[in-house]
Parts: C-alpha cells; sequence; structure tokens
C-alpha cells in the first residue's frame, strides 16, 4: 500500500477539467497553444506538481497547494504526422499517478514563412505551401491582400503550391492582415 504524507494514497482523489469540465484526456490541434487545466483533489493542504513526459508540452505553471490550475503550452506540430502522446502525472512527494495522456494532430499544412512585413507601397510576397498529396484546400485573405496560387507541383507523397501576396498600398495607418488556408477542420 503506497503511503502520502503519513497516510494511504487510496484516500486521494484527483480529476482534472478544462472550461469548467471534466476531462480524462487532452487534445491539441497542430498550432501552438495554451490550455488552462483545473486540477481537483480532496486535500485543501497537498502540495502538487503536475510532469509532462515530453518536451513539445510543457507544465508552465506546475505546482499547486490544494486545488488549483497548471498552465499547459504545447509547442507547433510542423509535421504531417501527429506527435507521440504525451503523458501528465500528477507528483506529490514520491507519489506519482493520476496521469492524462495529451495529443497533438499532424499539420494539414506546412507553410515556407509565416509572416511578411511590407512597405507602404505594397510589394509582392511567396510563400510555399506544402500538403499531402490529394488533399482539397482552399485560402481566403484580407480584403486589401491579392492572392494568387501557381500550379501545384507533386512530388512523392507530398504537394507543393507557390502562393504570391500582393497587399495593395497603404497611405494610412498600420494594419494587420492574413491569409486563411483551411482543409476540412484544420486552419
Amino acid at each position: 500500500k503506497e503511503i502520502l504524507d503519513s497516510r494511504p494514497v487510496t484516500d486521494l482523489e484527483v480529476s482534472y477539467a478544462l472550461d469548467g469540465a471534466a476531462v480524462n484526456a487532452l487534445n491539441f490541434p497542430h498550432q501552438a497553444g495554451t490550455k488552462t487545466l483545473d486540477v481537483l483533489l480532496n486535500d485543501e493542504n497537498l502540495v502538487w506538481n503536475l510532469v509532462s513526459n515530453r518536451d513539445w508540452c510543457q507544465v508552465l505553471t506546475p505546482s499547486g497547494k490544494g486545488p488549483g490550475k497548471a498552465v499547459l503550452k504545447v509547442s507547433a506540430n510542423d509535421s504531417f504526422d501527429a506527435r507521440e502522446n504525451a503523458t501528465l502525472t500528477f507528483v506529490a512527494g514520491d507519489y506519482r499517478g493520476f496521469q492524462i495522456p495529451v495529443t497533438q494532430r499532424a499539420a494539414a499544412f506546412i507553410i515556407s514563412q509565416s509572416y511578411f512585413l511590407s512597405a507602404k507601397d505594397g510589394g509582392e510576397f511567396t510563400v510555399k505551401v506544402t500538403t499531402r498529396a490529394g488533399t482539397d484546400w482552399n485560402f481566403s485573405s484580407d480584403d486589401f491582400i491579392s492572392v494568387n496560387a501557381s500550379p501545384s507541383v507533386g512530388e512523392g507523397d507530398y504537394t507543393t503550391t507557390t502562393l504570391t501576396l500582393r497587399p495593395s498600398t497603404n497611405d494610412g495607418a498600420s494594419r494587420l492582415g492574413a491569409v486563411r488556408l483551411s482543409s476540412g477542420e484544420d486552419t
């Protein structure tokens, strides 16, 4: 029987919630992101840590006392393969348990450059978009950015399309625009 602070571990209850809803697994899209996980436990005085076993999934606020929160940060998955699952483990003293798995989806797109800075006269920029062969996708942009796609070039299991971006001349205040790529549920 495991002992934690002079009492049997069987007395300890730990659960997790995200946005008020109980969770027993976490899933992230391929983009970098953060989530705040509620760590719910039945001991107001227990000091604990939450530990990840993968570098791509970091616990930014790993420790707490009693019920608390842990902020998780995942780096972008710039691969067409889903990440190897991470496991978050609740640690209190020598006790390790109450694990929760974390997954991250594969990227639908790999792009050559994620942002550009344009002068007042607009200019022209190119970005290469690589997808798995056979992936149906499209793009949209803010009104002041025209986008032209070159014919796609296939190479093995992948297809690359070059997008030419042309922001219009800007005589006013600074502006921020975007070109959005989408394929199914991935954006």
